[in-house]
This record gives structure tokens, sequence and C-alpha cells, in this order.
């Protein structure tokens, strides 16, 4: 059956008869009937190319150019921060000098203010620059640092390998940040953020690590030996192969860590919190080759009175499984 009347198939054929003589019509009169395809491809194809590339070009200089223009300000801001520091410490006035008890404070907190500032929105090694430059300076060492650093934002900060024995970062915002192999014997870190920070290879001796969060941090062959972790949460933290004898890990979170050839030598682990269910990957505290001469359990039951070992005994008095 025709679906269409005799008079539509015949416009139809008018259009396109008068569309292919136009369009042959065109090609003889600007002459690109004599044009062969690579001609066709320099004339229409190759501007295309260049344009688009052109337009490439044109993104990555601006993306450069908003690069190097970041690099200019953060050393900007660094040199800034260095000049103010060390003028006051010039001047004596962070190191004590002859002010009275208010004036001392109020310079402190205005050094404060001027370190948070500068450190937020650092890169990595910037802040590495900070931190060591204070500690040097000794306005970051022991229980009562001259500038305080609570809150200070460090994630990210490259403190690879540094020596800040006894420094003071507690509060100190240290998330993802890279501490593999510092030297931070007696440190000051309570209530630290260590999430997802490397500290492979750390050395935390003594040091205090109070409420700091550790969960997903990464610290195999670490010593942190003697170190105060009271209420500190290591959930899914790698403490392989890590010295931790002696250390105070009551009420510590445990859940998910890795505490696999860990020497537990009379650590403290009353009221800890480890994940006893082994179908529950998530939670499971890995506790293989582990050491226990002397160590007090979750329960508070002595580890030599149940044969060098916590087992059995993993969940703190009075919890059920």
């Amino acid at each position: 059956m025709d679906l269409y009347g005799g008079d539509t198939v015949s416009a139809v054929r008018s259009l396109f008869h008068g569309i292919s003589t136009g369009f042959a019509r065109f090609v003889k009169w600007t002459g690109f009937g004599n044009k062969t395809l690579m001609d066709y491809v320099e004339l229409i194809v190759l501007p295309l190319v260049l344009l688009v590339g052109g337009t490439f070009v044109s993104e990555a200089l601006n993306a450069s150019a908003r690069e190097q223009a970041l690099e200019s300000a953060q050393e900007q801001r660094l040199q800034d921060y260095l000049g103010q520091v060390s003028s006051l410490t010039l001047d004596r006035q962070l190191l004590g000098g002859e002010l009275n008890p208010q004036q001392a404070t109020l310079v402190r907190e205005v050094a404060r203010a001027q370190t948070l500032t500068a450190l937020d929105g650092m890169d990595g090694p910037r802040k590495r620059f900070v931190i060591t430059f204070l500690y040097e300076l000794g306005l970051v060492n022991g229980v009562d640092a001259r500038i305080s650093l609570e809150n200070a934002e460090l994630t990210g900060a490259d403190l690879s390998g540094a020596e800040l024995f006894a420094a003071n970062l507690n509060g100190t915002r240290l998330e993802a940040a890279n501490l593999t192999r510092a030297r931070l014997t007696s440190a000051h870190l309570d209530r630290a953020n260590l999430r997802r920070a490397d500290l492979t290879g750390v050395l935390l001796v003594d040091a205090r690590l109070n409420g700091t969060d550790f969960r997903l941090a990464t610290l195999p062959n670490s010593n942190l030996s003697n170190a105060s972790m009271f209420n500190a949460d290591l959930r899914g933290a790698d403490l392989s192969g890590s010295n931790l004898s002696g250390a105070n890990l009551r009420s510590a979170d445990l859940r998910g860590a890795d505490l696999t050839g860990v020497d537990l030598t009379g650590s403290n682990l009353t009221d800890a919190i480890l994940g006893t269910d082994s179908s529950d990957a998530a939670t499971f505290t890995k506790l293989d080759d582990v050491t226990w001469s002397g160590t007090v359990c979750p329960d508070r039951l002595l580890s030599d009175t149940n044969e060098n070992s916590c087992s059995g005994h993993l969940l703190p008095r009075g919890s059920t499984p």
C-alpha cells in the first residue's frame, strides 16, 4: 500500500535534485572540484586541529601560571612568617625578657595566631620547615611550650626523619602526614590527629599519646616502648612488628588493628578494646606471634598466670562477647 501521495514523492525528488545541482555548481564555481583528499584535509581538518591544539596549549599555560602564582604566594607567606617570629625572638619577647606575665601571655598568643595562620595552606615541605624552625629556637619544646600548636594545620606535613626530641605537638592535625623514621622520643602528642599518617619505623619511646587518633595509620616496625597511650584510638592501625613493651594502653581501642609480632612485654591493656570475632575482618584484632610476658590483659589478668598469654582474656572485665 502506498502511504504517500504521488505529489509528495515528486516534491521530495525535486528538492534533492535542486540541492544536488546547486552543490555541483558551487563546487565548480569555487574550483573545489579539482581538489584531492589531502587538499580537503589541509583546508578543513588542519585548521580544526590547530584550533583544538591551541586551546589545550592555552589551558596548559594557564595552569602553569596558576601553579607558579600559588608557589610564589606560599613562599612569600613563609618568608613573612619567619620574619615576624625572628623579630619577636631577637627582641627576646618570646623568650621572656623583662615582660610581665600579662605581656608575655599576649606575645605568645600573637605568635601562636601568626603560626596557625601561616601553616594553613602551606605545602608539606614548608610545614616541616616551620616546625623544625620553631623547634630549633626552643619555642615548641617541653610541657610548657612558648608557642602552643594546638589545632595547628599540619595535614600532609613531611616530617620524615625529623629530630624532634620532647617536641610539644599536642592537639596538632597531622592527618596523612609523613613521619617515617622520625625521632620523637618523649614527644607530646596528646589528642593529636594522626589518621592515615605514615609512621613506619618511627621512634616514640616515652612519648605521650593519650587520646591520640591513630585510625588507619601505618606504624610497622616502630618503637613505642613505655609510651603513654591511654584512650588512644588505634582502630585499623598497622602496628605489626612494633615494640610496645611497657606501653600504657589502658582503654585503647584496638579493633581492626594489626598487632602481628608486636612486643607487649610489661604493657598494660586494662579495659582495652580488641576485636575477637575472626569472621569480622573490619574489627578483628590480629594477634599472631605477640609477646605477652608480664602483660596486664584487658580483663586485668596478668598474662604470666595464663601461660604468658592473654588468650581467653581479651575482653574488659564485666563485658560479654
